[in-house]
């Protein structure tokens, strides 16, 4: 994450393409299609994204925000991809084990993840 962006008074997320690129290159070159694995999931998300000021040690922010940073990102990385490497991803899962905790929901939370032992 560019802290200065925030900083700058920018609050959506500075997004970085660098570590991705090389793939989507390679598949561009040799006419691969890939298909484009997780745009949201908790367990590849840095805490840092769900806090104030972007920062580890910062307070969790409200539902709103976290919304706004979510569109932000998953609009960022599909005009990337569209404009960059058209064609190269054929299609996008965009989160991956949803979960909403709610009366009746038939999660066992003993595990701590929340898992879904029962399709409603």
């Amino acid at each position: 994450m560019d802290k200065k962006h925030y900083k700058n008074g920018n609050s959506e997320p500075a997004v970085k393409f660098d570590t991705v690129i090389p793939g989507l290159e390679f598949c561009k070159e040799n006419g691969i299609q890939m298909r484009g694995h997780v745009l949201v999931w908790h367990n590849q998300v840095p805490d840092w994204f769900f806090r104030e000021g972007y920062e580890s040690d910062g307070e969790f922010v409200d539902k709103e925000t976290m919304l706004a940073r979510m569109e932000s990102y998953i609009r960022q990385v599909l005009e990337f991809t569209q404009k960059e490497y058209s064609g190269v991803i054929y299609a996008w899962d965009v989160v991956n084990e949803a979960v909403e905790i709610t009366d009746g929901s038939f999660l066992r939370l003993e595990s701590g993840f929340n898992i879904r032992t029962k399709l409603i």
